[in-house]
């Protein structure tokens, strides 16, 4: 028997092999690294679309691999063919599909993508914010999308000026932040104390997302700051950046008289962070 009958009635079963040995549990296991497990269920359409997005990033490599196999298989075939001109047709069969299955991957990949960037305002299938165009019903007045971490404490905020938008972002405040900052207010000067950060206020109530590394390119902070719950892990903001650095000396007193963890003059703000929160920033 020859070595091309043989593959040939060998190949379904290889196939299958390779399916059910490689791709289903390389799939499961990067869907694993993608999203976190929710033992609620409550997943979204920003879930799915994070695991289909790497499942066709990983069929596009596949694919690639593939076809490069097939060029070579196609090749050796023509080079021991030795004038058999059945050996010579089934490596240009091989080279043909490759690259006839190299043409219909990325043709379907360039059709989804030009879709819906007719029906999506421009934006790839992969570059919408399923979050922050989320429907009506799931957004606040201000159409900030609320996440199940926002909750309000004992913060009196009537007494504090906020930038634009900021005071939203309330409910993302740790308890002992709350605390803090009510200590502080009474040692400052009525018109001292703007507020120019708490979290983040394209992931109020959902801090977990800007955790992750890579974090989305949209989150103020960095990986892990106190204005994403820092080491203490709780999703809440321990830290809180003022936006009248002129009046640093002032700030600084009321947070160390109030046993503030961290200050920090960064020049175009004031950091302050609680104890519970060892990181600087």
């Amino acid at each position: 028997m020859s070595i091309y009958k043989y593959l040939n009635k060998k190949k379904k079963i290889l196939i299958i092999i390779f399916f059910n040995l490689f791709f289903i549990p390389s799939v499961c296991i990067k869907a694993q690294q993608i999203i976190e497990i929710k033992e609620n269920g409550d997943y979204n359409m920003g879930d799915i679309v994070k695991i289909l997005e790497s499942i066709s990033n990983f069929i596009l490599g596949i694919s690639g691999a593939l076809a490069l196999l097939a060029f070579i298989i196609g090749g050796v075939y023509m080079l021991i063919s030795a004038g058999n001109s059945e050996m010579v047709n089934k490596g240009k069969q091989a080279i043909k599909g490759a690259l006839i299955g190299l043409f219909v991957v990325f043709l379907s990949y360039s059709v989804v993508n030009f879709i819906f960037e007719k029906f999506a305002n421009g934006r790839k299938w992969n570059e919408i914010d399923y979050y922050n165009d989320a429907p009506e019903k799931e957004k606040s007045e201000d159409s900030t999308v609320i996440g199940p971490d926002y909750k309000e404490t004992s913060f009196n905020k009537a007494d504090w000026e906020f930038q634009t938008g900021i005071e939203n972002q309330t409910g993302d405040m740790s308890e002992d932040l709350a605390t803090l900052l009510n200590c502080m207010r009474s040692s400052l000067s009525e018109d001292v104390g703007e507020i120019s950060s708490i979290s983040d206020s394209d992931y109020i109530g959902r801090l977990d997302e800007c955790n992750k590394n890579p974090k989305p390119a949209n989150c103020d902070h960095g990986v892990n700051s106190c204005h994403y719950g820092g080491d203490v892990g709780d999703n809440k903001s321990h830290a809180v950046d003022f936006g009248d650095e002129n009046n640093y000396t002032q700030i600084l007193t009321a947070a160390t008289t109030c046993g503030a963890g961290g200050i920090i003059n960064e020049g175009d703000h004031i950091h302050v962070s609680t104890t519970s929160c060892r990181k600087q920033y």
